[in-house]
């Protein structure tokens, strides 16, 4: 599979885009259990889309909203983007505020 070229966000509020940046849609994996604890509610053992980005960090299809770059961009044409980081979300921080 060739990997494709993603745009990652956890949600969009108020106009904003919350921006995990771009990078690539690599295939669909198991999430390795050390992520897996910290999403209680996602079903471990089955295999979600695994999504490497720019910045280094890796986030999986469940955790986020994603789409071929392109796609994405157009649909949120217009809006405000702000950069978050996928740990303080996985940690519990909300960068909404």
């Amino acid at each position: 599979m060739n990997e494709v070229r993603v745009l990652a966000f956890i949600c969009v509020e108020n106009d904003v885009v919350h921006s995990l940046g771009e990078g690539n849609y690599v295939g669909d994996f198991v999430i390795p259990e050390e992520i897996a604890v910290e999403m209680p509610a996602y079903p471990k053992g089955l295999p979600v889309p695994k999504i490497e980005l720019d910045s280094g960090d890796v986030v999986w299809g469940c955790e986020c909203w994603w789409g071929a770059i392109e796609q994405v961009m157009e649909k949120l044409c217009g809006y405000e983007f702000k950069d978050v980081n996928i740990s303080d979300y996985r940690n519990g921080k909300n960068n909404s505020q």
